[in-house]
């Protein structure tokens, strides 16, 4: 949380402060698009898990393949430095039990190489979503049909790419 510091600067818990001078106003602006960050990204890992596990993260329920689906949700938010209570109001959860989580899924990734290879998927789909900022909720589109366009795109380039270079080919005979 930002509070303004006696210098006027604005400070972060941890004792950094920001280099420019900012205003209240601008405090609550850069406080309302970390907000919105924090909840594109998490709806972005919510439905990833939907659309790989087909599981809904929020639902409540001690089934194995929920938990552990949890267990992914809380990492994939803790490593974007979400605090515990931020990730625990995204499913219902106390602190506490995200803290929890987030222990079980260290010991998880020790012991379970299938969960770990699950992990490493969804991670990878996640960023591929958050880097590209295809949010799941607006695109319309399911993974497997987002997967099927980037599959097409590339076979298209790879035949643009041949054609080039028998152009160059030929320029080279002449």
């Amino acid at each position: 949380m930002l509070h303004l510091g006696m210098n006027h600067k604005i400070e972060m818990r941890m004792g950094a402060s920001l280099s420019k001078k900012m205003t209240m106003k601008e405090v609550s602006s850069f406080e309302k698009r970390k907000f919105v960050n924090m909840l594109n990204y998490s709806n972005i890992v919510k439905t990833s898990i939907q659309d790989f596990f087909k599981i809904d993260v929020s639902k409540k329920t001690r089934k194995r393949e929920v938990v552990e689906a949890r267990y992914m949700f809380y990492e994939l938010c803790r490593n974007k430095r979400m605090s515990l209570a931020q990730i625990g109001r995204f499913v219902n959860k106390d602190h506490a039990t995200i803290l929890h989580g987030i222990k079980r899924f260290g010991i998880l990734c020790e012991v379970d190489i299938e969960f770990k290879n699950n992990f490493e998927s969804l991670k990878s789909i996640v960023d591929f979503r958050s880097s590209r900022k295809i949010l799941p909720i607006t695109s319309g589109k399911s993974l497997s049909y987002q997967l099927a366009d980037a599959l097409r795109l590339i076979k298209k380039l790879e035949d643009e790419i041949d054609a080039l270079r028998i152009q160059i080919a030929k320029c080279e005979n002449q």
